[in-house]
């Protein structure tokens, strides 16, 4: 059982920022054994597959789940979960037969890594102040009309409110009317006059339709989580 979705590199360390519910096996009652970063080319005018680029460790993700009337009944909204890049693959693997994807060519690892060996990462947009209307950017790997979720997408979208899951009336759960689709869980919401990071995508409310609403833990609720959580300090 494969499980596929979207994660963030967040700092030049390798950390990558993906949803609890990508990593964790809901049958099982625990994480997944093994996880590896996937990547296609964006913007992706060939149409190209991704390939295989590295394995990584699981830093942490949240033991206990977080629930809230205000949020969903069933879905809870501490949805995200740490991950580290960990090494390259290797062409003997053989993960490539079980993956069906190619590996990844030292020209394809230019565009993550830098001459500091360390990674190109999306940097955080700590002064935005979400407003209703503002236009925002989803970026993940959507599903397309073969229902595969196999190149980098991204839609402009509409904030049209938040959810305040504990009562503190700050901007907590952001709702954007877009149409990204299944397979933007782990995405970035992202800033478009900053470039920035502002908030991570969970889920989409009309499963695998398009055109219905985003939801994403913004920025700041997402960093007192991640310390209370994870003792992760989102910088």
């Amino acid at each position: 059982d494969i499980s596929r979705g979207t994660g963030i590199i967040i700092n030049p360390m390798g950390e990558i920022l993906t949803n609890r519910h990508i990593i964790y096996d809901e049958n099982l009652k625990k994480a997944r054994n093994d996880c590896f970063v996937l990547k296609s080319p964006f913007p992706n005018e060939k149409s190209q597959n991704p390939k295989i680029y590295y394995s990584t460790e699981i830093i942490g993700y949240p033991a206990i789940e977080r629930f809230s009337d205000f949020f969903s009944k069933d879905k809870y909204y501490n949805d995200f979960a740490i991950l580290k890049i960990n090494s390259k693959i290797s062409n003997e693997s053989k993960l490539n037969l079980i993956l069906g994807f190619n590996y990844a060519s030292t020209e394809d690892y230019s565009v993550l890594e830098n001459s500091t060996s360390t990674y190109n990462f999306l940097p955080i947009d700590w002064g935005y102040k979400p407003k209703d209307g503002d236009a925002l950017i989803t970026l993940g790997y959507g599903i397309d009309a073969t229902r595969l979720a196999n190149k980098i997408t991204s839609t402009i979208g509409k904030l049209i409110g938040n959810i305040d899951a504990d009562g503190s009336s700050k901007p907590q759960i952001l709702l954007i009317e877009s149409n990204a689709t299944a397979g933007f869980s782990g995405g970035a919401l992202i800033n478009p006059q900053s470039k920035g990071l502002i908030g991570l995508i969970s889920w989409i409310t009309s499963g695998d339709e398009a055109g219905k609403y985003t939801v994403a833990i913004f920025r700041d609720f997402l960093k007192t989580l991640m310390l209370q959580d994870l003792n992760f300090d989102l910088k």
